[in-house]
């Protein structure tokens, strides 16, 4: 019986012990995780070469007919940021988010749309060489980084800022519809990739975050009252929004009205319509190569597989039309 006794007590301290181990592991993984530093995109964005001249070679390659010297200098600056280049895609394809409030400073600002402009470069010279797939994968990198940037900062810059990434991308990609609209349509993964495309506004995020910052009173369940509303139905604007709210009203709470405007609203309605019909469009062209034939109406899209539903023009409100997409063409 001692024996038996004495064996449960062994084997129940090495259990024991065991879990402690284990717990001592867990809890040093997460303190190791949690201290560790985000990258920096300061440090990034320094090693960015040659600023004024990828600008001026952005706005030289626009056109699809490119001379010798265009195509030299693209390829020069292209490798002289060739690690640049690699480390930005690498943590842009890993979701790994920059250290917060880098981007309140002008000058990270304009290199990091320096930055995006050499990764148009990259696009268009992929697109010479008959990369389109290269060409979207460098498109898709900044987009992918424009939705994850704003929840990430939950600044008001961050939420400006977000669209403007994007409307570089949405640029260069209508550019390519009227231009290679066909030869793109060959393979479907520009399409697929529209179809997914994230283009957040989380401006009820961002409500939250300066809300602790600048409400110091009662005002900031006010505040958190407004940021759900907005989370609901972004398309009213946080002053419309802060006049229906039940709470209480404290002067802190004017920070609200500049957060959200008509403006601002208006600007989401036109990205989510241009991404829209950016979809149609490349829809378009896809149907012609899968079918042989051109589309007559939106109608042959949904029944070719190629969308589930016509999507929505949030400037008219009502779907997309053939005469709207015809016109646009024209």
């Amino acid at each position: 019986m001692r024996l038996l006794r004495r064996d449960f007590y062994f084997q129940a301290g090495q259990a024991v012990h065991v879990a402690i181990v284990v717990l001592t592991l867990l809890v040093a993984s997460a303190a190791a995780g949690a201290f560790t530093e985000r990258p920096r995109l300061t440090v990034l964005l320094q090693s960015l070469q040659n600023k004024p001249e990828v600008t001026k070679q952005w706005g030289a390659t626009k056109g699809s007919n490119w001379n010798k010297d265009v195509l030299s200098a693209t390829k020069l600056l292209l490798q002289q940021n060739q690690s640049l280049l690699q480390n930005f895609a690498q943590t842009a394809k890993d979701h790994s988010p920059f250290l917060r409030g880098e981007i309140d400073d002008e000058k990270v600002l304009a290199d990091l749309i320096v930055l995006e402009q050499l990764f148009l470069l990259k696009a268009r010279l992929r697109l010479q060489e008959s990369d389109a797939k290269g060409a979207w994968e460098a498109l898709q990198l900044w987009l992918t980084f424009a939705a994850d940037m704003p929840y990430e900062e939950a600044s008001l810059v961050g939420l400006r800022l977000a669209p403007v990434l994007r409307s570089l991308v949405f640029d260069e990609l209508e550019s390519w519809q009227r231009s290679r609209g066909p030869e793109l349509a060959t393979s479907d993964f520009i399409l697929q990739g529209l179809l997914t495309v994230r283009s957040p506004w989380p401006v009820d995020r961002v409500i939250l975050t300066e809300a602790q910052r600048l409400v110091r009173d009662k005002g900031n369940l006010t505040a958190r009252k407004v940021a759900q509303e907005l989370q609901k139905n972004a398309y009213q604007t946080a002053e419309e929004v802060l006049s229906k709210v039940v709470g209480p009203r404290t002067p802190a709470l004017q920070f609200l009205i500049p957060m959200w405007r008509t403006q601002d609203v208006e600007s989401m309605r036109n990205e989510i319509t241009r991404l829209h019909r950016l979809q149609l469009q490349f829809a378009i062209s896809r149907y012609s190569v899968v079918k042989g034939k051109p589309a007559v109406d939106l109608a042959s899209l949904i029944q070719s597989g190629l969308l589930t539903e016509i999507p929505l023009n949030y400037v008219t409100g009502q779907a997309f039309t053939w005469a709207e997409l015809t016109t646009d063409a024209k």
